[in-house]
């Protein structure tokens, strides 16, 4: 279902409209990333470790469950 969304360029409604807009941005990236990460081509999908550096260089409730 969220490849159909992405397809439209439509995943932002996958995420609950009741979010405030900064974790909507946020849950945004993260739907972008797993995207990233489900990708039928091997080299399109990125590494853990890079996985890892994307979820912790930017302000978000992840990164704070990784550390």
């Amino acid at each position: 279902m969220a490849r159909i969304y992405q397809k439209r360029k439509r995943l932002l409604d996958l995420v609950d409209p009741k979010l405030p807009n900064n974790c909507r941005k946020q849950a945004l990236e993260i739907l972008d990333l797993a995207m990233e990460c489900i990708s039928d081509s091997h080299d399109l999908r990125p590494t853990m470790s890079n996985v890892v550096n994307k979820l912790t260089e930017t302000e978000n409730p992840v990164k704070e469950m990784i550390r």
